[in-house]
């Protein structure tokens, strides 16, 4: 196997010797890459896995709501091997979710992937245990890692984890999250409001201080103007010429 991405065949051998993908379904390989399914999904603080009740279950993602999920598979990464996940597009069910956190995994892991995403569209979406969500390339290092990722934590200790942090923040739509206070990462209105009344009275500013700068500018500039001479700035009027008198009159 030489270094780089991983080919089918090359994911394919890992997995027939226990490595990179368990639990995995050789259909869901591509030419250089595996989907990964759903597996758990976090709802309403239950853990719905396959222990749970509603294990085979359609649920709805309403518009606006954020769901949280793990992976089917459990990834398991040498120290040689580096991983990354991307969000499948190919799902028309799927188009309008985003998913929120897909990325690198550094070698060495082992666990399931977590996977937060929102409903971004204007209808629910149904979604299902099994359904492929992401797909993961694998990425073979010229060297070992020194540094590789460990975590010793079971599936079910993983998933209580992460479920009672998810009770804890009781943020499940996108609404909760902008009205989530100081803690928030997205302005509330009142901020928002403030933020655009600020930004007008620096517009105003603005605007005034160049309106100012101009006056003065002008100012300077008449100032510097030299005074033009004129030598009938204060004419000497002429003197009429004095009328002739009438001559008078004869007596008869």
């Amino acid at each position: 196997m030489s270094e780089g991405i991983l080919s089918k065949q090359d994911i394919e051998a890992k997995i027939d010797s226990g490595d990179l993908v368990l639990n995995a379904v050789k259909a869901n390989l591509e030419a250089c890459s595996y989907d990964l399914r759903i597996g758990t999904i976090f709802k309403n603080g239950q853990i719905i896995n396959a222990n749970h009740p509603d294990a085979n279950r359609q649920f709805d993602i309403q518009p606006g709501e954020i769901i949280n999920l793990f992976t089917w598979e459990e990834i398991k990464l040498s120290s040689k091997i580096m991983a990354t996940v991307f969000a499948r597009n190919a799902e028309s069910s799927f188009k309008s979710l985003l998913v929120l956190n897909p990325g690198h995994i550094d070698p060495g892991f082992q666990g399931l992937i977590t996977i937060k995403a929102i409903n971004l569209g204007k209808d629910p979406l149904s979604i299902q245990r099994g359904q492929k969500i992401l797909t993961i390339i694998f990425e073979e290092m010229p060297n070992v890692t020194t540094s590789p990722y460990k975590r010793e934590m079971s599936i079910a200790e993983q998933e209580q984890k992460f479920n009672d942090v998810l009770v804890q923040q009781n943020t499940y739509n996108l609404s909760q999250i902008i009205v989530g206070g100081s803690d928030s990462p997205y302005p509330t209105k009142q901020e928002v409001e403030f933020m655009i009344v600020k930004h007008w009275i620096t517009v105003l500013t603005l605007i005034l201080t160049a309106v100012a700068a101009l006056t003065g500018i002008i100012a300077v500039w008449i100032s510097m103007q030299p005074k033009s001479e004129n030598n009938n700035q204060n004419p000497i009027p002429l003197e009429s010429p004095s009328p002739t008198p009438s001559p008078k009159g004869t007596q008869g």
